[in-house]
């Protein structure tokens, strides 16, 4: 650390060429090999650090970059141009806060830091009520589509996460994770809740909630190169959540209880086919082992996990299900294997799953594991083995080693606290 200490020191008065000389120099921070970008007036450099992220953290050389805990923070854009490299990075919305929080990934999840140790950056969105509550990010990383909204958490169930009055309403925004600038305030016909992004980051769709004032039925389409909305469908009442494989987009559609299949070979997607699954689904999980085949949560009337067959897009039909206590809500996939693990809130605490997948068949895997934390999460994500998750309610995140069992919870500064989390990639040098 001192060794990187010195070098931002050094650069700090070479003019505009000499720092351009300095950018694939061999640095010495222990012996790694690392990139260097630095902002026209030299306050702000960021340090990516090979194959291990060291000190890769936005070094504040001037102005007030301080955030929680004496935490430095800073502008994470592409401050020196083609060497720029931005690490893998975890994103949360910070609701009810008005902010994005962006954390060291393999910091914050693999090694075990508080969100004041692995904290990046905060991005501020308080201009946007009532905050962000769920967000996506582009397969490069570069930015996130964040839905602004209250979702489901408005009255008493937002009494039971401790939200207190929620204001309705709410826009989508396109924001710059490097920058922190917001690119687009997008508005869709209801307040919207849910997001994907299409694997090459060109198009996203949001599931329009609505609020308590107006009931959503809709799914919007929005163009990321042109930043504009381009379209929208309706599908039903109360859609929440969407998931995206190929060309057939599923959203359900909580008040009518179905999976609604959508065509995105249009603009804007048009209408396939739907099934009951419930009176309440709720977050559906495409399974690339079995493409004529998803998976949808269903939060009560039963609660469960229903297997719906698209082998006829048409007329889908659900098959089989696993029931379940509580509300079961989140679902991720883990890893290679056919297997999922889904989030059910108790309220008073959350129970993790665990479900294998085969063809047509789903059925649970060994006992689930009860978290004491409070509240209802909205979405998991699983990666190398480990489940992260927020739970909205006593402000908290959770990290859990899905091979050992081994649970840790880590506090938010406030509460109700995050609603969602999400990957954002490692950027290279080459990135667009």
């Amino acid at each position: 650390m001192t060794d990187t200490r010195e070098t931002i020191e050094a650069v700090q008065g070479v003019d505009e060429s000499g720092r351009r000389r300095l950018l694939n120099a061999d640095l010495p921070t222990n012996s790694r090999r690392a990139r260097l970008a630095l902002d026209p007036g030299g306050s702000l450099l960021w340090l990516a650090c090979g194959l291990v992220v060291l000190a890769c953290r936005p070094a504040a050389t001037g102005g007030d970059g301080v955030g929680e805990s004496g935490t430095e923070t800073g502008d994470l854009g592409d401050l020196g141009g083609a060497a720029f490299l931005a690490p893998r990075r975890l994103v949360t919305a910070d609701w009810l806060d008005g902010r994005l929080s962006v954390l060291d990934y393999e910091g914050f999840v693999t090694q075990g830091q508080s969100r004041a140790e692995a904290l990046l950056a905060e991005i501020d969105l308080s201009a946007y009520a009532p905050g962000p509550l769920e967000l996506a990010v582009t397969p490069d990383g570069h930015r996130a589509v964040v839905t602004v909204g209250p979702g489901f958490f408005q009255g008493s169930v937002g009494a039971l996460i401790g939200a207190g009055e929620v204001a309705g309403g709410g826009v989508v925004l396109v924001v710059d994770l490097l920058t922190q600038e917001v690119l687009a305030e997008l508005v869709t016909p209801e307040p919207p809740m849910g997001v994907v992004i299409s694997a090459d980051g060109s198009t996203a769709y949001t599931a329009n909630y609505g609020d308590d004032a107006v009931q959503g039925r809709s799914v919007s389409q929005i163009d990321l190169t042109m930043l504009e909305l381009i379209g929208s469908v309706d599908v039903g009442a109360r859609p929440e959540q969407l998931a995206l494989m190929g060309d057939m987009l599923a959203v359900n559609a909580a008040g009518d209880g179905t999976v609604v299949l959508l065509d995105t070979t249009v603009t804007p997607p048009t209408f396939i086919g739907a099934v009951v699954t419930s009176e309440d689904s709720s977050y559906p999980l495409w399974m690339q082992d079995f493409p004529e085949q998803l998976l949808m949560t269903d939060s009560q009337g039963p609660a469960g996990v229903s297997l719906v067959d698209i082998a006829t897009p048409g007329t889908p039909t659900a098959p089989t299900r696993v029931d379940m206590d509580g509300f079961p809500y989140a679902i991720d996939r883990v890893g290679a294997a056919p297997e999922v693990v889904v989030l059910a809130s108790r309220l008073t605490s959350v129970d993790l799953h665990r479900l294998m997948i085969g063809p047509l068949s789903v059925a649970e895997v060994g006992t689930p594991l009860n978290i004491g934390v409070a509240g209802f999460p909205l979405g998991v994500h699983v990666a190398d083995g480990m489940a992260v998750f927020a739970v909205p309610g006593e402000g908290q995140v959770v990290v859990v080693d899905l091979a050992s069992e081994e649970v840790e919870v880590r506090a938010w500064p406030s509460e109700p606290g995050p609603t969602f989390v999400a990957e954002a990639p490692a950027e290279s040098a080459e990135s667009p």
